[in-house]
């Protein structure tokens, strides 16, 4: 993956995809988009993902990989929560903070978006082998 200042901005860079995603999603729910442009966000989002971590796959060991899938699963649902608290209420809705439901959720949610980001670096490490990109 580089040094730690690549990696610094390589997460920063993906915070800031997370956080341009989930306000592009809430705005496309005010406007009641249609499904093809909600499905069309999606796509774009995990498209850009994906090439962010067919570059980061190819280049990390295992342990900086799973680091830095860590890292990522933090950021978006750290990402979703303080949006949710402080600025769109909805996404959290019927949720007391740090309440002892909303502690279950979260680690649910930290564990599930994990093994995204794990299954997704796999695919990328897969594609890049398969490539000839890497060994």
């Amino acid at each position: 993956m580089g040094t730690l200042r690549n990696t610094r901005m390589i997460i920063l860079l993906c915070c800031i995809l997370q956080l341009a995603f989930v306000l592009s999603w809430i705005f496309l729910g005010k406007q009641n988009a249609s499904p093809l442009a909600k499905w069309s966000l999606v796509v774009m989002f995990c498209s850009a993902f994906i090439a962010v971590l067919y570059r980061v796959a190819g280049d990390s060991r295992w342990v900086q990989l799973l680091s830095f899938c860590a890292a990522l699963a933090f950021a978006s649902v750290a990402i979703y929560q303080v949006l949710g608290f402080t600025v769109f209420p909805g996404l959290v809705k019927d949720v007391d903070i740090f309440s002892r439901e909303h502690v279950i959720r979260s680690v649910a949610v930290l564990a599930l978006s994990f093994v995204g980001h794990v299954l997704l670096s796999l695919a990328a490490r897969l594609l890049r082998r398969a490539s000839g990109l890497i060994n």
